[in-house]
């Protein structure tokens, strides 16, 4: 169900998520890292929609926020960039560009502007 513990994180953490980009609010990026990170650790195989979108609000957050770990985005968004071709949906090329805003806070480091590149690649194919 939308409704089950999965789904209440995903909710909570999307809130706390626009919360903390709108006010630069670290307890609110804190609350998103955390409800999200238990999100999508137990979103049912069926959601792949919920679970990409948490994955790439996930993945920002872990680019941005102070207790964000580096790694840890960059491997999200790899595995967002993955399951892009799986998921039907009007909202990824927003989600897309969020994240893509989010690596551009790193862009000294050449792993993080290689993604920024492949995430440029498949918002050019998204159109």
């Amino acid at each position: 169900s939308f409704r089950d513990e999965a789904g209440m994180y995903a909710s909570t953490g999307y809130a706390a998520f626009l919360l903390s980009r709108a006010s630069n609010d670290d307890t609110a990026g804190r609350q998103a890292l955390d409800r999200l990170s238990r999100a999508t650790a137990t979103l049912a195989p069926a959601r792949s929609r919920g679970r990409v979108f948490g994955q790439a609000r996930l993945a920002a957050l872990h680019l941005t926020h102070p207790d964000g770990d580096l790694p840890t985005g960059l491997a999200l968004t790899q595995q967002v960039l993955d399951q892009v071709p799986q998921v039907r949906s009007a909202r990824l090329a927003r989600e897309l560009r969020t994240l893509r805003v989010a690596a551009a806070h790193h862009e000294r480091r050449s792993d993080v502007r290689q993604a920024g590149r492949e995430i440029e690649r498949v918002l050019d194919h998204l159109g």
